[in-house]
């Protein structure tokens, strides 16, 4: 069912790549579960409106983006990167990676 306005709305789920790099990110420092939960449940709410917003990657399938954001508020400079793939047959966003780039 497509929410008021009529946009599609998108499933979006996290491959166990995604997993694994954000307990990584949370061990090693660079992800603050507290803070950087809550930009992630914003960025799934954006996500399962307007996955296409983020322009695709050179190098990589049309369907897969990045969005980035900024690292906790431990860090004084850098950001965080996740990369998802967009699946419109099953309507579903999957996150695939999350690093942290400078």
């Amino acid at each position: 069912m497509a929410p008021p306005g009529g946009r599609r709305r998108y499933i979006v789920a996290e491959r166990e790549s995604f997993n694994s790099d954000w307990r990584r990110g949370v061990a090693e420092g660079w992800i603050n579960p507290m803070t950087d939960t809550v930009v992630l449940t914003s960025i799934r709410d954006s996500l399962s409106v307007s996955p296409h917003a983020a322009h695709s990657v050179p190098d990589l399938p049309a369907n897969v983006r990045t969005v980035r954001f900024p690292r906790s508020a431990r860090y004084e400079q850098g950001r965080l990167e996740i990369e998802y793939e967009i699946l419109e047959d099953d309507g579903r966003v999957w996150l695939a990676r999350i690093r942290p780039i400078t």
